[in-house]
């Protein structure tokens, strides 16, 4: 995953938190015990963490045209695809998920702030296009059941985490994992395995530390324990001299939140740039969309990624539409597991990944289509099946060339790539597959621009 990258390959020339909340309340997650394996089922009786409602504040703001000079960013060092450098606003959801037997789940995200970065003295990557923030959260969309790995503690894009890209191109990442996720056994042979020094304990934390070193790229790893929780901290080399100032705010973060606990982050835009409601991937594909297309229930574990800034397209070099347009990009990972799998993401598995961008009118989503989303040097796309107002299928005009079906419904784009073991299919099986999810997509997204949300 590339959090950092910001021009899509076709793209005309030019386009290019709060700490934890007080006081909240809780909602409970139907968690059932099997008789032979501990197996959690997140029926999550929760509200959908993503709901979309476009910016929170835009009633607070007038449209005020292409681009916002945000303090703190000089707009002669930004590009002219990028309408607002830093629109993107993160809240903790006030509601925090608890699990019926009283375990509180703690969203990584919670754990290391946007504020917190932001108060390091570092700032989150300027991007329209590519997803300097990613959260990774247990959803109540995913109904498939799991327990706890016994023998591998999850990492990356497996398991509860949040990952901040920063200026410079690097990533500071945070991964959570309870004991419903990963077992004391697991995070034992995870350190072994890994070669994590065990560090005198603070303020009641067990410590350990490493370094990973790949070619010559050095990360400086953390691995914290307590109350049965572990976390895990990634700082590139470059900021080593920060990492353990954001290590005491995860630990001070952490004390709080058991305190005061609260839910997944929530994403929306505070900028003048963008003011209609957009579309949040998450939304669109639910458990039985997962269902429907692998044969077996969702994972909860969902993963969101977000860009930073508006996006500004000035389709004009390569057509006739010469108005710009601000657009939102935003894109979800949605996982299966095979039949057997039992831990929270399997090995043999199914991922549907969904990307949309959200424009300001039909027309520019219109030229978003066929010239970003395609690409226009793109050879590999043929004609949809009637699918939204316009629709193809595809090579994806990245570097994984994946097999795509792509659509437009008034001003929103849609694609649609199921997973590597489904790519040598024809194209005509390819969208026979998909057309039960993407068909529901298309009928939920006529109802968005019918009602703007």
């Amino acid at each position: 995953m590339e959090p950092t990258s910001s021009t899509p390959v076709g793209q005309p020339a030019t386009p290019q938190s709060s700490p934890p909340a007080h006081g909240g309340s809780r909602k409970k997650l139907m968690i059932i015990i099997g008789a032979v394996v501990a197996v959690v089922v997140l029926a999550i009786v929760l509200a959908v963490v993503f709901k979309s409602k476009g910016t929170d504040n835009s009633k607070s703001h007038k449209d005020t045209g292409l681009y916002y000079d945000r303090p703190g960013f000089d707009r002669a060092k930004l590009s002219a695809n990028i309408g607002d450098p830093m629109a993107i606003k993160i809240t903790p959801n006030k509601e925090a998920q608890e699990l019926q037997s009283g375990t509180v789940v703690i969203p990584a995200c919670s754990l290391l702030t946007k504020d917190n970065i932001n108060a390091a003295g570092l700032q989150l990557y300027v991007n329209n296009f590519g997803f300097p923030f990613i959260q990774n959260y247990l959803d109540d969309s995913g109904k498939a059941s799991f327990a706890p790995d016994p023998n591998n503690m999850p990492s990356g894009e497996d398991t509860m985490g949040c990952v901040y890209g920063i200026q410079g191109g690097e990533t500071i990442a945070v991964a959570v994992n309870q004991p419903f996720i990963a077992t004391d056994r697991a995070v034992a042979s995870y350190i072994d395995l890994l070669s994590y020094a065990k560090q005198p304990d603070s303020n009641g934390f067990e410590v350990y530390t490493r370094t990973n070193t790949i070619g010559d790229k050095k990360d400086y790893d953390y691995l914290i324990r307590k109350n049965g929780a572990t976390v895990t901290l990634s700082v590139p080399g470059t900021q080593k001299d920060k990492a353990d100032g954001l290590l005491k705010t995860i630990m001070s973060n952490f004390d709080q939140f058991a305190q005061h606990p609260n839910g997944a982050s929530m994403v929306s835009y505070d900028t003048p740039t963008f003011t209609q409601s957009f579309v949040k991937s998450c939304d669109l594909v639910d458990n039985d969309d997962m269902k429907n297309l692998t044969g077996v229930d969702a994972s909860p574990l969902v993963q969101a990624m977000w860009p930073t800034a508006t996006g500004v397209a000035d389709f004009s070099p390569v057509s006739t539409y010469k108005t710009k347009s601000n657009y939102l990009r935003n894109q979800c990972i949605r996982t299966s597991n095979e039949p057997g799998e039992k831990t929270l993401i399997g090995i043999k598995k199914h991922t549907l990944r969904i990307t949309t961008m959200t424009y300001e009118n039909s027309q520019a989503a219109s030229e978003g289509f066929k010239h970003v989303m395609l690409g226009d040097s793109n050879d590999s796309v043929k004609k949809g099946t009637g699918l939204g107002d316009e629709s193809a299928i595809y090579k994806t005009n990245d570097d994984d060339k994946q097999l795509a079906v792509g659509f437009r419904q008034g001003r929103v784009v849609v694609q649609l790539v199921y997973d590597f073991a489904f790519q040598d299919t024809t194209y005509a099986d390819y969208v026979k597959k998909l057309s039960p999810v993407s068909d529901k997509i298309a009928a939920k997204l006529v109802e968005f621009n019918r009602s703007g949300h």
